[in-house]
């Protein structure tokens, strides 16, 4: 489980870091490929922790109520991740209206 849980914080430092260069991608271009690649990483991430959270809900047995609060959270924050990045590389690719 420790590996998910570096995953997850590895994931949401990377999206918080995009976030930061975000709007410095536009004035500094030298800034534009580490904010591609922090955002892809944290997109990849987020997908990464939706498929194993699902995957792990299919084919284990329940765990009891105390578990699901924390898939919850697994679900919330890998659709985040992936939703964010997403609309961050869509922009930054010009595919989005200014």
């Amino acid at each position: 489980m420790r590996r998910s849980w570096t995953l997850v914080g590895l994931g949401a430092t990377a999206e918080l870091l995009a976030l930061g260069l975000w709007a410095f991608t536009g004035p500094y271009e030298a800034l534009f490929w580490p904010f591609l690649l922090l955002s892809a990483f944290a997109g990849l991430a987020g997908a990464w922790i939706v498929l194993a959270t699902m995957l792990d809900l299919t084919f284990h047995r329940p765990r009891g109520q105390r578990l699901r609060p924390v898939r919850g959270f697994d679900l919330v924050l890998g659709s985040g991740l992936f939703v964010l990045a997403l609309l961050q590389l869509r922009d930054a690719l010009g595919q989005l209206p200014a």
